[in-house]
């Protein structure tokens, strides 16, 4: 397919219709379209600016072709970021994820290898000793047992490979940055989202509004981290019924002091996420653990297992003090290892 004529719209600054995006994510995710235009037109889009439809488009076509977990469950939690936030911090979402399963929650977490930062979800799950490659039946199995199921991007969308290419040859941050965290293959609808920029805050919620999420959080601190954050306050999107509610917090509106850096957050390895994350889990009280407190309290609350985000917070660092967190992680890598042939 030729998509020249839309290029030059883009790139003109004209936005593109629902359809128009829906045919060309189409033919993108069909391998119909050469490397020289993918690359064309995400950077045109990205120097535009991505509208909402254009989102809305790019995120039903990723999951029609998607390779879905057919869970039977609900209702279902994920914890995900955009990641390029250029922070450089442990796993909070994947720690986070575990400590929401602690507490009661179905989690079906959806994640990748590093892309931008030194450890993905994948790569602290793997270093633990949990298989990740793992098929959609065996996800559900997961679920079913343990509460939680880890879902590795690249098994699940596999026809983002014609664009995965041209995506690492153009190294700056495309469409493609915000698409994974709303393109979960089971289908959660309750949802923790952190992104990069405040900009993309209300766009994803306009976003996940439009596409029928139940209650999802958008979060982007004024710190840069793709997290609810302990150094800084963070603002907030709540899409909850169809009703889109804007807000911000900060730290101490848990009882948590606010630090002056992330530097207790810091980890170049994944080895290093997972020390700190095995530490936390072991009932260790400070910086690292506060964020996955707060991180969770927001699963959860989504997660409709409490009322507000400050009973979150509270269950959520009980579930790290009392061991219930590390059980959790314990019983998922060794049931992950029983599906090795």
């Amino acid at each position: 397919m030729d998509i020249s004529r839309n290029i030059k719209q883009v790139a003109d600054g004209d936005d593109l219709s629902y359809d128009e995006m829906t045919t060309i994510m189409t033919e993108m995710m069909s391998g119909a379209i050469s490397d020289v235009q993918i690359a064309a037109f995400l950077i045109a889009l990205k120097m535009k600016e991505e509208t909402t439809d254009e989102i809305s488009a790019a995120v039903t076509v990723m999951r029609k072709f998607a390779t879905k977990v057919d869970v039977g469950l609900a209702p279902l939690i994920d914890t995900c970021g955009t990641g390029g936030d250029g922070s450089s911090s442990f796993n909070i979402s994947t720690a986070a994820a575990f400590v929401t399963a602690a507490c009661g929650g179905l989690v079906a977490k959806h994640g990748n290898r590093a892309a931008s930062s030194a450890s993905g979800s994948a790569d602290v799950l793997e270093a633990a000793g949990a298989l990740i490659a793992l098929s959609p039946e065996q996800v559900v199995k997961c679920i079913h047992a343990n509460g939680i199921g880890f879902m590795f991007a690249p098994a699940h969308h596999g026809a983002t490979r014609h664009a995965g290419k041209v995506r690492k040859q153009i190294g700056a941050r495309t469409l493609f940055n915000i698409l994974g965290p709303m393109t979960n293959p089971a289908s959660a609808d309750r949802q923790v989202i952190g992104v990069f920029s405040p900009m993309w805050v209300p766009k994803i919620a306009d976003v996940l509004k439009t596409l029928g999420t139940k209650h999802a959080l958008i979060v982007c601190a004024a710190d840069g981290m793709d997290e609810i954050s302990i150094s800084a306050p963070t603002t907030v999107a709540e899409v909850k019924d169809g009703v889109v509610r804007h807000f911000q917090i900060k730290p101490d509106d848990f009882n948590i002091r606010q630090e002056e850096n992330n530097q207790a957050l810091l980890a170049i390895s994944p080895r290093e996420s997972l020390s700190i994350i095995n530490q936390i889990f072991l009932g260790e009280v400070g910086p690292a653990h506060n964020v996955v407190s707060l991180n969770a309290g927001a699963a959860l609350y989504v997660g409709g297992l409490v009322s507000d985000l400050g009973s979150g917070v509270q269950m959520a660092s009980n579930a790290l003090i009392d061991g219930k967190a590390a059980k959790k992680f314990s019983e998922f890598i060794d049931y992950t290892n029983t599906f090795k042939q």
